[in-house]
């Protein structure tokens, strides 16, 4: 709830005026009366014109202890000085919701009524000098940690006017957004979106933070397509046979993080919403579990449910790498909110072959994540894609996607292909020559990192600003660059 001290207004000047048809008078001297909370204020009259001038700055205290609709709306009246002892009638009139209120100047647009309808009276040109609300604690906090903890990249980007330009009811939404910076100062990103629209309300400040964790600048939009057809550099055939460049049986995983639209995301759930989407995901993971080609089970971690694991078998679990483990001991994600209600709504699928796996209710709604050694790279992503399909085409169960920025998540670390995806092939050659294929290989946007057991870890660099299709075909192309069968083309 957003408490309110005072509100200071200058009203500086209306153009426009227009008396009412039914008024006798030939000229008007106008001036300004603000109404708010029982109180009321007025400015000067200025004579004998249609478009004043009053530079003149009030301040109305908030009423306490009242939500009355009438106390929730600031009144303003454009009066004439001749009619104060002939009508109560105004020139025109507007009301405004304080929760719209937004620090800054700011035009209102005044109305009267004749025979029941509404007729255009002017404009009235305001600033807004304080809109009411309390400056929260957390800005000082945000203020402290932009000193202290020059990495944490909410803070560094954090712009106090920023803040007090957006309505009331939007700033608690931005402060929610960012408590797990201020609520856990060494985060080195400190923000979570709560809502499927977040990175859109509050893009000005949002596409900071989005530029320095992407290593991009400019206007963004994201582009989702999982079709390899335009890809170049790739076999015309769209089989990208490991096989055929040497490699063999290769293991591959692709992981993709989902949130749902139509529920608030895990920084901003509550204990019934969590409850609420594990068992909303039933239906779609069910049909996976009748799926020959699929089959496994069912794991959750929510007291007293059906397929409730042991505290044993969870943490087994967790040491062989298949599930998350206790979310409440992250300080940052309980700081975000996305740790709360531990273990409710919180689960986990697994396929007969091992190869697929659902998360539900980690950082994201939903995380799936596919695992195999394959001989065809198209292999793990077209699987991907088919257990993604089951999911969204579930009722109630559309992802939640942003026409700018690609498909929601939590964390702007993961919007807009949601995806993570590796490769490990066995790389024959050593020294300098390795060393020149992983700057090759480099070069294309890939992180290369050789393992002690003779493979190499290829990682696309980048998940947002760039295409599904786009990923698979940088990670075959590095696979194929190791093999010694492609030099590195232009990115």
């Amino acid at each position: 709830m957003v408490h309110y001290d005072k509100i200071k207004i200058k009203v500086i000047r209306a153009e426009n005026l227009r008396k009412p048809e039914s008024w006798i008078i030939r000229q008007i001297d106008p001036y300004v009366e603000l109404w708010y909370g029982g109180q009321s204020v007025c400015t000067s009259h200025v004579d004998d014109t249609a478009s004043p001038v009053f530079n003149q700055s009030f301040t109305l205290r908030s009423p306490e202890g009242s939500n009355a609709p009438e106390l929730q709306y600031l009144i303003i009246r454009m009066m004439d000085k001749f009619e104060i002892s002939m009508f109560v009638d105004a020139i025109g009139q507007a009301s405004i919701p304080i929760v719209g209120l937004v620090r800054g100047p700011m035009s209102v647009k005044l109305q009267h009524m004749q025979d029941g309808e509404a007729h255009y009276a002017g404009t009235l040109f305001l600033e807004v000098e304080n809109d009411g609300s309390v400056i929260p604690q957390a800005l000082e906090k945000i203020a402290a940690i932009k000193v202290s903890e020059p990495n944490n990249l909410m803070a560094k980007h954090w712009n106090d006017e920023f803040y007090f330009r957006m309505p009331i009811d939007k700033r608690s939404q931005l402060l929610n957004c960012v408590k797990s910076g201020y609520g856990f100062p060494e985060s080195k990103i400190g923000l979570y979106a709560m809502g499927a629209t977040d990175f859109d309300d509050f893009s000005l400040y949002f596409d900071k933070v989005l530029g320095e964790i992407h290593g991009i600048s400019g206007d963004f939009h994201h582009v989702s397509n999982w079709d390899l057809s335009k890809v170049e550099g790739l076999p015309p055939h769209g089989k990208l046979s490991l096989t055929r460049l040497g490699l063999g049986d290769t293991f591959m995983r692709v992981t993709v993080e989902r949130n749902l639209r139509s529920t608030p995301l895990p920084g901003a759930m509550s204990q019934d919403h969590r409850v609420y989407l594990e068992r909303l995901l039933m239906g779609p993971i069910r049909r996976l579990v009748n799926d020959p080609f699929f089959g496994g089970g069912y794991h959750s971690l929510t007291p007293f449910s059906e397929s409730a694991l042991s505290e044993a078998d969870h943490s087994a679990l967790v040491r062989a790498g298949v599930m998350f483990g206790d979310l409440s001991k992250d300080p940052e994600l309980l700081a975000a909110g996305v740790a709360a209600h531990w273990p409710f709504g919180r689960g986990c699928y697994i396929s007969a072959d091992k190869e697929v796996v659902i998360w539900v209710g980690a950082e994201n709604h939903i995380r799936v994540s596919v695992n195999a050694a394959v001989s065809t790279a198209n292999s793990v992503f077209d699987r991907c894609q088919e257990v993604l399909s089951v999911l969204e085409q579930a009722e109630g169960c559309a992802f939640a996607r942003s026409q700018t920025y690609g498909f929601v998540t939590s964390s702007p670390l993961d919007l807009g292909t949601g995806m993570r995806a590796s490769a490990f092939p066995r790389v024959p050659a050593t020294g300098p020559e390795l060393t020149q294929r992983l700057e090759q290989a480099g070069a294309l946007g890939l992180a290369c990192a050789p393992r002690p057991d003779g493979t190499v870890e290829l990682t696309p660099i980048r998940g947002f600003m760039i295409q599904e299709c786009e990923i698979l075909g940088l990670l075959y192309r590095g696979m194929k660059i190791l093999s010694g069968g492609e030099t590195a083309l232009p990115s």
